[in-house]
């Protein structure tokens, strides 16, 4: 009986993540749009993972100022420049001239 339990839960978890997979990706606007309203809350190394092309990372302005959402509390200063956050998804992205 045990066997048939986990493997049940098996199958479930395999077509939950091919659901997942299926989905389609959101636009890089959208995708960096996330990624920088995650930053502005302060979870920092958790918002690389809103980004599912890392692609989409080029063209996020390094040199951008990520400010604190007002009325909430951050660990960020007021204002802080995405490349000085030191994120691992920005540390050797690579781009093209024209990102």
């Amino acid at each position: 009986k045990m066997a048939v339990v986990v493997m049940s839960v098996l199958m479930m978890a395999a077509a939950a993540a091919a659901n997942y997979a299926a989905e389609p990706e959101e636009d890089c606007a959208t995708q960096t749009t996330y990624f920088t309203n995650c930053l502005r809350r302060g979870i920092r190394e958790g918002c690389c993972g809103v980004v599912k092309n890392h692609w989409c990372l080029c063209q996020v302005k390094r040199e951008a100022e990520v400010k604190c959402i007002p009325g909430r509390r951050c660990d960020v200063p007021k204002a802080l420049k995405i490349a000085d956050m030191d994120l691992p998804c920005m540390r050797n992205l690579r781009c093209s001239k024209h990102a």
